[in-house]
């Protein structure tokens, strides 16, 4: 490396009047105070080469901005004034010091500066990075160098760095959250190696759990991909769970939860995750809600709060249902199964306005439960998702292929182009279909349910393949236990509980094409041994919620 240290030295002029003069009384004034700045010239490893990426290169420059911390003598750090525009893969750095003030170590960026002595450096990683663009190359990879008096700073990476492509972040979404579940990889770490030779300092990530925020230059206009660089400490990174949040720091995604690589130092890996999202036309996806939607009052009735069930597959002990002015006979209690009503209300989810009969149904406006404030997520987050089904209940297809002008239920269940599972068995003779398989019947902890697979789903490492399934089949093709079925949702998979072995929703379109009363303008999803239904006004419902990804 070509060596271009040198000064810059400003001192003030100082005029020494002849003592000899006649107004020899009148001092001189004093020297004003002398100000140094040293020029640093620093590089780093692998002439520019910032990580290996997959047996790829990652060029590295400094960039416009940068800054590094020199330590020096008197046991401070000294920071850099910022590079100028293009400063290349070499630059020089200006310091307010003196160049015999130059000891030990000096550390990019500037912010990660810990303690330091001769024989020991602390680092730090921050918790938190603002993008400046969503599939940015910038990386600001923690790096040490040696600090002596007349030498360049060649610095040398402690860490390494982990590209993360995360695909299909939602529409409004306003930044990511890395969950490290197995290693904490921000914070402070003690520095290794700094007297090896050839000069390796290195970082290793310690046993636990962090959080790592990736906030957007602003919410997204559209669902896109983004690309994290991650500076980690080396090693076994274990599991990584990411989940979006939108503007005011709600979750806008189930997590995904992926294993991490293991790195060494200045080395990298790629990777990339899909958001678990779900296709309900040929241009719209969603995400579901946590749970199944549950109302909690203790005035018998008169107030409610709303919220989702805790676990995906959990029912309430109670079956009794909300009846339809919403009041209930015990003063205090939680639903999660509602009937229709003939009343008026605000935030029942079923009419906005008072009818008679179910008949009279078919002219009234559906007002939805996602007007409501649910959980602490603002009213009008989440929506009810719709059907397409006009014809009447006593027409009803066999199979839900007869119909046409698919819904948003139909399209989930039957059309949409999903994940392609394979290396599995046939049971009993049966067809398996593993192309575009959208959900299996299954055991879920003990609960009847059909567990949706969203449209990219890879079946996690020591959970058994079952058979999938995407039309009628009135066996239960899987069981997923305590142990399996988080397994399952860390990767994606929707839960969707039933009673009796039955899927009983509600949904926000109602039957317009039905004109004998049977099962008329009722807004529910049945769905039992591979058919889509109707059922009549008066029975009870559950209701899972939806919010638009794109």
């Amino acid at each position: 490396m070509k060596k271009l240290y040198f000064y810059f030295i400003a001192a003030g002029l100082v005029c020494l009047a002849a003592a000899c003069n006649k107004e020899a009384d009148v001092q001189a004034p004093a020297p004003e105070a002398q100000t140094q700045k040293v020029i640093i010239h620093a590089g780093m490893e692998g002439s520019g080469t910032k990580v290996s990426i997959d047996g790829s290169t990652g060029k590295f420059s400094w960039n416009e901005g940068d800054k590094i911390a020199v330590h020096t003598s008197g046991a401070d750090w000294v920071e850099s004034d910022e590079l100028g525009a293009d400063p290349g893969a070499s630059a020089d750095f200006t310091l307010s010091l003196t160049d015999a003030e130059r000891d030990w170590f000096a550390v990019y960026p500037s912010s990660s500066a810990g303690t330091v002595s001769a024989s020991a450096l602390t680092i730090s990683y921050p918790d938190t990075y603002y993008l400046k663009s969503l599939d940015s190359e910038d990386a600001r990879l923690v790096m040490v160098a040696k600090n002596a008096p007349g030498k360049d700073l060649e610095f040398k990476h402690v860490g390494a760095i982990l590209r993360l492509t995360v695909k299909d972040v939602p529409k409004g979404a306003h930044s990511l959250y890395v969950n490290f579940l197995d290693k904490i990889v921000h914070g402070n770490f003690d520095v290794t190696g700094l007297d090896s030779e050839p000069f390796a300092p290195t970082v290793t990530a310690t046993s636990g759990s962090c959080r790592v925020i990736f906030y957007f230059p602003s919410s997204l206009a559209a669902m896109q991909d983004v690309v994290l660089n991650i500076p980690v400490p080396t090693g076994d990174l274990g599991r990584i769970k990411v989940q979006a949040a939108d503007a005011g720091g709600y979750d806008f995604t189930n997590p995904l939860t992926i294993t991490g690589p293991t790195l060494a130092r200045a080395h990298g890996k790629k990777m990339e995750m899909y958001l678990p999202t779900f296709s309900v036309s040929a241009t719209k996806k969603v995400i579901f809600s946590p749970g199944n939607l549950q109302a909690s009052t203790t005035d018998y009735g008169t107030n409610w709060t709303w919220g989702f069930a805790k676990q995906q597959y959990e029912l309430l002990a109670s079956n009794a249902t909300v009846n339809g002015k919403m009041a209930i006979a015990e003063e205090s209690g939680s639903r999660d199964i509602f009937r229709w009503s003939n009343a008026k209300s605000a935030d029942f989810g079923i009419n906005a306005e008072e009818v008679s009969t179910y008949y009279d149904y078919v002219n009234n406006t559906f007002l939805d439960w996602g007007t409501n404030v649910i959980d602490g997520y603002p009213a009008g987050t989440w929506r009810t998702p719709g059907a397409n089904l006009t014809y009447t209940f006593s027409s009803l297809p066999a199979n839900i292929e007869a119909l046409s002008g698919r819904g948003e239920i139909e399209y989930l269940f039957e059309e949409r182009s999903a994940s392609t599972i394979t290396g599995l068995t046939a049971v009993g003779g049966d067809d398996i279909v593993v192309d575009n398989s959208r959900y299996v019947k299954a055991y879920v902890c003990g609960v009847r349910a059909y567990v949706l697979f969203p449209d990219h789903f890879i079946y996690p490492e020591g959970v058994d393949k079952a058979p999938l399934i995407n039309r009628g089949d009135s066996w239960w093709r899987a069981t997923y236990d305590a142990t399996t079925w988080p397994k399952m949702e860390a990767a994606g998979a929707i839960c969707l509980p039933c009673v009796n072995g039955s899927v009983f929703y509600y949904t926000s379109t109602y039957n317009v094409g039905d004109v004998d009363g049977w099962g008329v303008n009722m807004m529910d999803l049945h769905y039992n041994y591979g058919r889509i239904g109707w059922g009549r006004p008066y029975q009870n419902y559950h209701v899972r919620l939806v919010r638009d990804a794109n």
